[in-house]
């Protein structure tokens, strides 16, 4: 990045081309201090500010009105104004106004225009939609004290001058929830919705059945509330997730569906429900077990479950579905309806006389056939509703589907690629970037089989990719992120934590242009004013922590984002909000007890344990492969003397750990020491040091590690060697 510094004054000037799918051009200037999520096409600031006061009026007329009224609650309680909502007003000295104009239909359905001058606030698009959004966009030029829900008294709330035009990239920005393995009640799920639209996320996929819970009232089928909702020592379902012995679960009448489609509608946000099959069924399978295929089949699915498939040979079960889906479709407005589709485990159908029979009946010569015939029976229905299918991307294994349905490519980048050029709609959801059950650090809860991922891997996602040729990039619908909720029994606040800051990195994803995206500046953005909004909206939410380096004692630590506050102790204990603030580089007589952490307004991140030590070298993917191989690497800057010298293997990034099985120390080319167990380096460390002797050092010899190791299970690892003389 280049900044123009003036006083703590940061000006920053990005010009970009047209957007590739929206036509726009964009330009940005803007201070720092205007740290709007995700990011506008275009922000010109203006001399001046806005002042909110208690006698502003909201004028809001006509359709435009309910917005007004959102955007009345919206102010209210941080403030403690009365503002007043009014159809026109005159001789108003203090106004914010929202209009409904069709001459922007050019920013298409959700964008709009913000103009703030000294004496006026005007918010003008096309659709009430747009009109939210500029109100969600206006609460990010005031103080973070804003998100507040309650009133907080000494807040200067003062708006500055700005002309903001702005569109979203994609149509579809999308966040899901796993409601089985873990149950939220509708006080969560409406929160959480509120936080989505503050980040105009406009699509809330419910992922509302699979093994561990049936969520979702269905008329007629009782057994699956009554029984598949709930798990426990005598219960259908066995414990799971952290749920104990005790009687775990719940699940929404439709009734409460329909309050909270109706919540997040005012919200301009679509709820997508997922009803998971023919693979995870295990709680409809445990509640209804005829739906089972005929035999004793006890192979297991990925996840290591038992029967949880639905038999495809038998016709009831699709008169079942049938009826499901059509209580589905009468409660869920939205266009989709998603099945799931995924990692559906076919033993049964191997072993099943049902399935075997449908096979011959059908001239279905593989086995895989069996679960296209399955999806296109449910594509049937789903159509038959008047409603469009999504799936995974396994949906399409084994056979074609009606053009009209979607995929959701999240076993990577490459089925989405391939079926956008095929013509077919896909949301880009690849794990690798938006799986946010991923653990974001090493040592915290979290999954890790696809690797850590942190907020700038989220935010580094290229949706229009440059292998997609550009007439069928429409068929990008957009991006989502999803949560599994394996992981998220503890601590409280998990569900939260495992979502932000990396849904905002998502948010900017689908909105905002890939030429208006640096990470740098999104992180100044995130760090200096986003993270305090999450704060007062009572969101537990990830804080980074610090990073420090220690160079032989002298210890520099790098804040993570620009103007960070960063606290200290020199004595081996948390820092807490009155500890030392770091400003400089600074020699520490005992690194070991030294401890770092960053801290938004009272929260703190987690605490940094010493410094990492300076590399000596590092491995990157190209070096290592996935057998066993002697790979060499130049230390001669890290050995400086005779003595003992421990080598570690320390991971920094990517899906897969590194093994040792021998380290080897050569001077000159001739081994001088050799230490053979075997370590790793990855999400977890294991046996990771190896203990290296030098008895005559040479100052002007090549000092070479040879170490026997390989990449497990994929070639995409990166970390650093660090060598430390010991004296022991």
């Amino acid at each position: 990045m280049n900044y123009q510094k003036t006083g703590v004054i940061i000006s920053l000037l990005v010009t970009t081309s047209c957007c590739l799918i929206n036509g726009c051009s964009g330009e940005f200037k803007a201070k720092a201090e205007i740290g709007i999520i995700p990011q506008p096409v275009k922000v010109i600031e203006k001399e001046g500010e806005f002042v909110l006061a208690n006698h502003t009026v909201i004028v809001a007329g006509g359709e435009a009105k309910k917005t007004g009224e959102q955007l009345k609650e919206m102010l209210s309680s941080p403030t403690g104004y009365e503002f007043s909502v009014k159809s026109k007003a005159d001789r108003v000295k203090s106004m914010i106004e929202l209009q409904l104009n069709d001459t922007l239909e050019r920013l298409g359905t959700e964008g709009y225009v913000l103009t703030v001058t000294e004496n006026k606030v005007i918010i003008i698009a096309a659709t009430e939609a747009g009109l939210y959004y500029g109100c969600q966009t206006l609460r990010q030029l005031l103080p973070p004290a804003i998100f507040a829900k309650q009133k907080i008294e000494g807040v200067p709330w003062n708006i500055p001058c700005v002309e903001i035009e702005d569109k979203p990239l994609f149509k579809w920005r999308g966040m899901m929830l796993d409601c089985s393995r873990q149950f939220f009640d509708v006080d969560f799920v409406k929160s959480y919705i509120d936080n989505l639209a503050m980040h105009k996320i406009n699509v809330f996929h419910w992922h509302l059945t699979d093994d561990d819970g049936w969520r979702i009232e269905i008329k007629g089928y009782p057994k699956l509330t009554e029984l598949g909702a709930w798990r426990g020592a005598n219960e259908v379902l066995p414990p799971s997730y952290g749920s104990g012995a005790e009687r775990y679960g719940g699940f929404y009448s439709q009734q409460q569906i329909k309050d909270v489609v109706e919540y997040a509608k005012q919200r301009h946000i679509d709820i997508l429900p997922e009803i998971d099959v023919p693979g995870h069924s295990k709680a409809l399978a445990a509640s209804y077990p005829e739906v089972l295929c005929a035999g004793n089949d006890t192979s297991k699915s990925v996840q290591g479950v038992t029967k949880n498939v639905l038999c495809a040979g038998r016709d009831e079960n699709f008169e079942m579905l049938d009826a499901i889906l059509s209580q589905v479709k009468e409660l869920f407005p939205f266009d989709y309806i998603h099945i799931g589709g995924d990692e559906v485990n076919q033993g049964p159908w191997s072993n099943c006389p049902r399935c075997k029979k449908l096979m011959q009946d059908k001239g279905l010569g593989k086995i895989e056939q069996i679960q296209s015939y399955f999806v296109r029976r449910v594509e049937d229905i789903v159509v038959g509703h008047g409603k469009k299918m999504i799936g995974w991307n396994e949906i399409l294994h084994g056979g074609e589907l009606d053009r009209g349905t979607a995929i959701m490519s999240w076993t990577g980048t490459e089925p989405g690629i391939e079926a956008v050029k095929k013509g077919r709609a896909v949301v880009m959801t690849p794990a690798s970037y938006f799986y946010l059950d991923m653990a974001q650090a090493p040592g915290e809860r979290g999954h890790s089989w696809v690797g850590l991922i942190n907020t700038e891997k989220v935010y580094s996602y290229r949706p229009l990719d440059s292998e997609i040729p550009a007439d069928k990039l429409k068929n990008i619908l957009g991006v989502q992120s999803n949560l599994w909720a394996e992981y998220l029994d503890r601590p409280a606040g998990q569900a939260n934590f495992q979502t932000y800051p990396r849904l905002c990195a998502l948010a900017e994803v689908g909105w905002t242009d890939d030429g208006l995206r640096k990470w740098e500046e999104f992180n100044d953005r995130l760090g200096q004013k986003h993270l305090p909004r999450l704060a007062q909206l009572g969101i537990r939410f990830r804080i980074p922590m610090p990073k420090a380096i220690d160079d032989k004692g002298k210890v520099t630590v790098i804040p993570p984002y620009e103007d960070a506050e960063v606290r200290y102790t020199t004595d081996g204990s948390d820092p807490v909000k009155s500890s030392s603030l770091w400003e400089t580089v600074a020699h520490v007589k005992d690194v070991k007890k030294l401890r770092t952490r960053t801290f938004v307004g009272d929260l703190g991140s987690r605490t940094r344990v010493g410094a990492d030590r300076l590399a000596t070298t590092n491995w990157i993917p190209k070096m290592v492969s996935e057998e066993f191989k002697d790979v060499e690497f130049d230390v001669t800057d890290g050995i400086e003397s005779s003595g003992v010298w421990l080598l570690d293997f320390i991971y920094k990034e990517g899906a897969h750990k590194i093994e040792i099985k021998k380290i080897e120390l050569l001077e000159d080319g001739k081994v001088i020491a050799v230490d053979e167990h075997e370590g790793a380096a990855g999400s977890k460390h294991v046996n990771n040091q190896y203990r290296l002797s030098v008895e005559n050092y040479n100052s002007v010899s090549k000092y070479v590690v040879r170490a026997h190791i390989r990449s497990h299970g994929g070639n995409d690892s990166y970390g650093d060697l660090v060598l430390e003389k010991t004296e022991q």
